[in-house]
């Protein structure tokens, strides 16, 4: 959502509270274009700075301030931006303090010994402080440092700490980084085994435009796919980032494009076959049966086992019994 008319008088200050109130309301940003939605949240944005310039301003704090406050603001500021300049400006302590709070948190979350498990995780989370919390949630995201093996029950116990709100704003700052790298092909690993953590209730927070764009990358990726399984790995990480679709797959809105796209891999050649083998077996049937596509999936598999498909051989038996009586191995 939009504010769209943020100022002073739409802002209102109780014994405990502060509420923002007449807000133009036009409904999702979610459903605008990228430039449309860009341009109404920097409107939004550059009206709470000018907000917080006022109070500034109007405060006892130094003038040298408040012309830090806008140096440290540039010409296109988020609203985690805004808050950071915002508190570096009125509470150098605390904002100290918190800081190397943060830091400390962030570094013991980075460290290889860092506890597994869900007794680690609590552990972990009494000691740090509750201060702390949102931020390190949204470093972790920054810096790329999350490891599912490691990091999930804590990261999972961090998240069921944040208020309401607090956990909007996590999911979307998770969904625009994830935007971003998906788009750029980079660094999408770590923050898609972070979202994979949150399963069904992560993905429904995405915004639609991020599953969409999510969704897309994972189902065109599996066409790169190629498995050696002498090298017992991908063939230059082709395909890496379609393998997260069996994570994934349940909460597709075209599911049978996925299904399309395996059934092309296992009619193609050894390694994209060796590749389905490797990464997609367990959730070949449902996905089959969801998609209408049963007799399609096993003959494509029939024809994978007698090219020789060394993944799929071993791993019949992870396949229904009445599909392996089908795809079994030709007799000579």
């Amino acid at each position: 959502m939009e504010h769209g008319d943020l100022h002073g008088a739409n802002i209102m200050i109780g014994d405990h509270t502060i509420k923002v109130i007449d807000i133009l309301y036009r409904g999702s940003l979610a459903q605008l274009t990228s430039g449309t939605r860009k341009a109404r949240l920097h409107g939004d944005c550059m009206s709470l700075k000018l907000v917080l310039q006022h109070l500034i301003a109007h405060s006892k704090i130094p003038t040298e301030q408040a012309t830090k406050f806008n140096t440290l603001t540039n010409e296109n500021p988020t609203a985690l931006d805004i808050r950071d300049a915002f508190l570096k400006v009125v509470d150098q302590e605390g904002v100290t303090e918190n800081q190397r709070l943060l830091d400390a948190a962030h570094e013991r979350f980075k460290d290889e010994s860092f506890g597994t498990g869900q007794e680690a995780a609590a552990q972990l989370l009494d000691e740090t402080p509750p201060a702390v919390i949102a931020p390190l949630l949204v470093t972790i995201i920054k810096s790329r440092s999350y490891d599912e093996s490691r990091h999930r029950a804590y990261v999972i116990a961090l998240f069921d700490r944040l208020l309401e709100v607090e956990r909007t704003a996590f999911f979307s700052y998770l969904g625009a980084e994830l935007e971003k790298e998906i788009a750029k092909g980079h660094q999408w690993w770590a923050l898609l085994r972070m979202l994979a953590a949150f399963e069904y209730q992560g993905w429904r927070a995405m915004p639609p435009r991020v599953t969409k764009a999510v969704e897309t990358a994972l189902t065109k990726d599996i066409l790169e796919g190629h498995y050696d399984p002498k090298r017992k790995s991908l063939l230059n990480q082709s395909g890496a980032k379609g393998t997260h679709a069996q994570t994934f797959w349940r909460y597709f809105s075209k599911k049978y494009e996925l299904a399309d796209n395996i059934i092309k891999m296992l009619h193609k050649s050894l390694d994209t076959q060796n590749y389905v083998g490797k990464y997609f077996l367990s959730i070949l049937k449902e996905l089959a049966e969801d998609t209408n596509r049963t007799d399609q999936m096993i003959r494509a598999l029939k024809g994978a086992v007698d090219n020789g498909a060394t993944t799929i051989i071993e791993g019949l038996a992870r396949l229904p019994k009445e599909w392996g009586k089908k795809i079994a191995p030709t007799k000579a």
